[in-house]
């Protein structure tokens, strides 16, 4: 088991004064592997997330303007 201060170490952006609150919390209810589990899974959410979001500006990049007025049903 590796040690859960290294995963939340892992999370590319600092944590939020909301994200903090949630970690404290979990901290109380949940046992140090379960804690674990959960900042991992967290930080890979966030990573797709980000991954999600410039796959998406890369593809507004890539789409010509006139592509997407034909698709509107714009002439």
């Amino acid at each position: 088991m590796s040690n859960p201060t290294m995963t939340s170490a892992k999370l590319s952006n600092p944590l939020s004064p909301v994200h903090a609150q949630v970690v404290d919390r979990m901290k109380v209810l949940y046992q140090a592997d379960h804690r674990e589990r959960f900042l991992s899974l967290q930080a890979e959410t966030e990573t797709l997330l980000h991954q999600l979001q410039e796959r998406k500006a890369q593809l507004r990049l890539e789409t010509p303007v006139t592509e997407v007025l034909n698709t509107a049903g714009v002439r």
